[in-house]
């Protein structure tokens, strides 16, 4: 939310956002989480859920429109931005998940 936020709050440019996967600090972050209680990482998911849909309530169209520049996938709008980095991203992560929990490749119930 925080990557989007910086879009929306560019000027007349597209602001730059995002980082790539070898950033130090995602890294970091990553290699912190893996400490993390499950259950407290589902907390956090269940809570940006609610934020990010706060949030794009309140977003109008030009709002979506508005362009950033990631540092790989080059100018995006920010309805873009949603679509790849949060509902992409978390569906990447519940077939790894459904993977992990069933490596056969069944899908888990």
């Amino acid at each position: 939310l925080g990557e989007a936020e910086r879009v929306l709050d560019g000027g007349p440019t597209p602001a730059a956002f995002g980082r790539l996967q070898r950033d130090p600090v995602r890294v970091a972050i990553i290699g912190r989480d893996r400490t993390v209680p499950a259950r407290e990482l589902f907390a956090r998911i269940a809570s940006d859920a609610r934020r990010w849909g706060d949030r794009l309530a309140e977003l109008s169209d030009a709002d979506l429109d508005r362009r950033g520049l990631h540092p790989s996938r080059g100018e995006i709008a920010v309805a873009e931005l949603v679509d790849r980095f949060v509902l992409d991203h978390l569906d990447e992560h519940v077939i790894q998940l459904n993977e992990l929990l069933d490596p056969a490749g069944r899908a888990a119930r």
